[in-house]
């Protein structure tokens, strides 16, 4: 079953276009920050709606708590793990989440997922109660080495300016665009440096605007043959 959207729009500048650019002017992110995949898997829930400042100290706490393991957070008390994970905010519904994820990641090998084919693991993943699409896409991609683009906030908010475009909600900006994505041939590794490259942006568009990324090379492949594309965008 296809994935992506049945009417696709031409778009430019490409995936792989914007990737350069972006690494040549803010450098190698080095993410995602974390001792190991399942530390991984826990910041991609403990994130949802918070600063990753407050993540740390939450995962901190886990972590000297002992309780930084599948076996741990599936057996542990909810009241003392909503204590650990206070500081990431709506502990109650993240609680539940890393439970029933643990339960998850208990239940299922290594090998077996590797045996998956994307599209497989994303629903067994969102068949997780309190796992959403974000989540799932950062876990697959970080834990389970899927190259995939995340469509969070900060990419919906830069592709928009780069496309002159509204990009809409998560799941259909996936289905538009991934064959464009598929096409730029991205490594697992390029997808995880995109992914943070994309935030990083974000984050440096709220203070500087966007002045900072005037040119982008038009797309050889596109049918759209503008000699050139100056993106100067507006915060």
């Amino acid at each position: 079953m296809s994935t992506s959207d049945p009417h696709p729009q031409t778009v430019k500048p490409s995936f792989r276009e914007l990737y350069n650019v972006l690494l040549d002017d803010l450098g190698p992110q080095d993410w995602w920050p974390a001792d190991g995949p399942f530390e991984m898997m826990v910041g991609a829930v403990l994130t949802q709606n918070t600063a990753w400042r407050n993540v740390e100290v939450s995962i901190a706490n886990l972590r000297n708590a002992g309780w930084l393991t599948p076996r741990a957070l599936a057996e542990s008390d909810q009241t003392t793990l909503l204590k650990l994970i206070t500081p990431s905010g709506f502990m109650t519904a993240k609680a539940a989440t890393l439970a029933r994820l643990s339960e998850w990641v208990l239940a299922h090998r290594d090998a077996e997922i590797a045996g998956w084919d994307d599209a497989t693991l994303r629903a067994s993943l969102l068949a997780v109660k309190g796992v959403g699409p974000e989540t799932a896409d950062a876990i697959a991609m970080y834990v389970y080495d899927r190259a995939l683009f995340i469509w969070d906030a900060y990419a919906r908010r830069v592709m928009g300016h780069v496309w002159h475009q509204t990009i809409p909600p998560y799941e259909t900006a996936r289905r538009r665009f991934y064959d464009h994505f598929v096409s730029s041939r991205f490594t697992v590794a390029e997808a995880q440096e995109l992914h943070a490259l994309v935030v990083r942006a974000g984050k440096r568009a709220r203070t500087e605007g966007w002045d900072w990324l005037d040119v982008l090379p038009p797309s050889q492949s596109s049918s759209c043959q503008r000699q050139d594309l100056y993106v100067r965008m507006t915060a």
